[in-house]
């Protein structure tokens, strides 16, 4: 009878620990009379359950005895919560090892990324379940090399479609569409398998192949409907997800929380807050997607008060709060939120780290890094893009030689910050040190190349990967595009084996902006599915060709327009003149775009209406929509035009208040404004007093401005700046000779 009682309490403990009420299972372990094994690791699971690893820690040191199952579960749980050297430190002293211990071990070592010491615990494994197999045949899956993953799953000694799942699932996960469709067709399925080739072609845009794929399969379960619905929901399909929401008569909290979040998704929130509150039970997650909702459309209010209302949420709910209200810059309430909360897991913490270094607080993302009292691979990594963002990447070069244990993101944080400051050398170095090269890297170093204006190398770069994936081949359009080849971004697009959204929708804009819109507008009405971005390159492009009449009717016959599309359109007719339409747009909608006040402000400024251009300006902050950098040079725009010199010092002393800093079209258009009063001294201080290298745009605005007020001396010093930074532009040779022309 005691034994029976101490198994109800044992199951009691597990049921609590599992749900994540530390509380009421260490009043049950309180309660229990005598323990055993099992009582106190269900009580190092609550405390993992909750975050709280060093609980858990102290438990297994209070305990009395241990078995193989209490060594075993500790080293899975510091390997679960990303405390891969202290796993690996409890393996080395466990007295007793069974195949599972070996199998927890080695996955450790996979989830972090260590491939090659993965691979040497297999081999000293003494027995080899059918777990381990799978995760190499994962691991391989995960770093987007096939043929190892294949020749791994071709050496097991008896393998199953769960096997296979994994090893699909591994291409998916990584973005490796094609790899994983062509290694469906071959490999036995169970309904798993259909519903995960599923989700990755609503994933990858493919809505047409997966509605086939759905009346193929022999089998549906509520995984596949809701696999469906998500899909619909996430390629703009809205109406066909609420439909087979709607015939569905066996509904999950998933498929609730499925359409729920569909609707929170395109800010939809009555529809959303209706379908919340007829869920017949709900748990953390419709709470989690309904604050974030609130939150993240600025309704902050209604986030907080159904924040407080939740009895069910945890650090995620927490952290989406934390991020929203980061997000529009309530850094405060952000910080609040993170010290309210009464037990904070690691995530909490990662998160807190992001929102400093995006904030611009590096210093401050360093002290939370340093007080988590227990750090994963993401802290590390979050500080280390917190650094690189913040652009110390000396510091982040040293902070990513201390990271215990490196994983492909790590390389990949690093060698994107390098690539977005233009440093190929360092880059490059990095890349070719780097452990299993996979696509994203390769990638960064073509978008590295493309930026830094050297589109042969970035051509030379995609010719050379090993293998390609749909968003190198996209990259690769956007590249050739830039070039002005549009014959090799048609070949690249034809190298895409399944056609996404992106992949369209890169190649129509391509073709908008070097002006074949013929081509663009075939493409266009090709495309199976089309956003925003897709309406918004034809406008763009009809605009540039002053084919103003056709972006009108592009603009009209759009399903829905967001703020880039008000913005177009207005810009469309500013740009050929027509002022008193591109009003009558932003008053029929773009008001409430932050986007549509800054095309109309620049556009007035560009028309030459400098006091409506200003006049707007000032509404515009009254209105509530925070001034940004492209409001600040449109204004100075303005007071170039209308030659008001006071005013615009004004204006541009004012950038800071706005917590902003000049950039260097701020500076240009001081520059050209101090220029035009004739102020030419001032004008070269200024330039002299920028934080950043001046670029040729700024010495040539001098050196134009040395023209109108006739200044030889300086205006030879302006044209041998600009013409050091570009020598092929043959603007400031020009310049210059009329400089002269006019002084003789």
């Amino acid at each position: 009878m005691e034994r029976r009682n101490l198994f109800s309490w044992n199951i009691a403990l597990a049921a609590y620990a599992q749900n994540g009420h530390l509380a009421e299972c260490n009043a049950g372990f309180s309660r229990i009379p005598e323990w055993n094994v099992v009582s106190w690791t269900v009580m190092m699971v609550a405390y993992t359950q909750r975050g709280n690893v060093q609980g858990a820690k102290e438990t297994f040191d209070q305990m009395p005895e241990r078995n193989v199952v209490s060594w075993t579960t500790m080293i899975s749980l510091y390997a679960q919560s990303g405390h891969f050297e202290d796993a690996k430190r409890m393996f080395s002293l466990i007295p007793e090892c069974t195949v599972v211990s070996w199998t927890v071990i080695f996955q450790a070592h996979v989830t972090n990324g260590q491939i090659d010491s993965a691979k040497a615990v297999f081999d000293e494994m003494p027995e080899r379940n059918v777990v381990a197999w799978t995760a190499m045949v994962s691991a391989y899956s995960n770093l987007h090399r096939p043929e190892d993953s294949l020749a791994w799953l071709s050496r097991m000694p008896q393998w199953n479609v769960v096997t296979c799942n994994v090893m699909l699932d591994g291409y998916v996960a990584r973005g490796f569409f094609d790899d994983a469709a062509a290694q469906f067709h071959v490999v036995p399925k169970d309904v798993v398998t259909w519903n995960t080739m599923l989700t990755a072609c609503t994933e990858h845009g493919h809505v047409d192949l997966a509605v086939e794929m759905f009346h193929r399969m022999p089998q549906h379960t509520v995984v596949t409907w809701n696999a469906m619905i998500a899909g619909y929901a996430r390629n703009g399909h809205l109406d066909e997800s609420r439909a087979l929401f709607d015939c569905l008569d066996e509904r999950n909290a998933v498929t609730w929380t499925t359409m729920i979040s569909a609707y929170a998704q395109c800010r939809l929130l009555r529809e959303a807050a209706v379908l919340f509150h007829d869920m017949p039970q709900l748990d953390a997650r419709p709470w989690h997607v309904m604050v974030a909702a609130y939150a993240e459309a600025g309704q902050f209010d209604e986030a907080k008060a159904l924040f407080e209302q939740s009895d069910a949420r945890d650090s995620t709910t927490w952290t989406a709060m934390m991020g929203a209200y980061a997000h529009h810059g309530q850094w405060e309430q952000s910080k609040a939120l993170f010290d309210g909360m009464r037990r904070r897991a690691v995530e909490p913490w990662n998160n807190l780290i992001s929102v400093y270094g995006q904030c611009g607080y590096l210093q401050d993302a360093i002290e939370a890094f340093h007080k988590i009292p227990h750090r994963d691979v993401i802290s590390w990594n979050s500080i280390l893009t917190a650094t690189a963002q913040n652009g110390r990447l000396d510091d982040a070069e040293e902070l990513f030689r201390q990271i215990p244990e490196t994983n492909p993101v790590s390389y990949n944080i690093l060698l994107q910050a390098h690539a977005q400051s233009g440093n190929i050398d360092r880059a490059l170095a990095l890349f070719r040190s780097m452990p299993g090269l996979g696509i994203l890297a390769w990638t960064a170093m073509i978008l590295l190349y493309a930026k830094t204006g050297n589109l042969d190398d970035a051509r030379e770069f995609f010719r050379r990967m090993p293998q390609r994936d749909a968003f190198s081949c996209i990259t690769m359009i956007m590249v050739s595009a830039m070039k002005g080849n549009l014959s090799e971004s048609n070949q690249c697009f034809r190298e895409i084996r399944y056609h996404n959204l992106a992949s369209w929708t890169t190649l129509l804009v391509a073709n908008a902006q070097n002006g074949h819109l013929e081509v663009a507008r075939a493409l266009f009405d090709l495309m199976p599915v089309r956003d925003n971005v897709s309406w918004n390159a034809m406008i763009t492009g009809y605009t540039s060709k002053g084919g103003t009449e056709e972006a009108r009717r592009i603009f009209e016959s759009m399903p829905e327009r967001n703020a880039a599309s008000f913005g177009a359109m207005i810009s469309a007719y500013a740009q050929n003149g027509y002022i008193p339409q591109a009003r009558e747009v932003f008053e029929s909608g773009g008001s409430s775009q932050h986007d549509a006040w800054n095309a109309l402000i620049a556009a007035l400024a560009r028309d030459g209406h400098a006091a409506d251009a200003i006049h707007l300006s000032r509404a515009m902050a009254l209105e509530g929509y925070a001034l940004d950098g492209e409001s600040f040079t449109a204004i100075l725009t303005a007071c170039c035009h209308s030659g008001n010199i006071g005013r615009g010092i004004r204006e541009f002393g004012s950038i800071v208040d706005h917590g902003l800093s000049p950039i260097g079209s701020h500076y240009c258009r001081m520059i050209d404004l101090l220029g035009r009063a004739g102020e030419l001294g001032k004008a070269e201080d200024l330039i002299a007093a920028m934080p950043f290298p001046p670029c040729d745009v700024a010495w040539g605005t001098l050196l134009g401005a040395c023209k109108v007020s006739p200044d030889v001396e300086r205006g030879m010093r302006a044209a041998g700046q600009a013409l050091e930074l570009d020598g092929q532009r043959s603007g400031p040779y020009v310049m210059l000779s009329n400089l002269y022309t006019r002084e003789a």
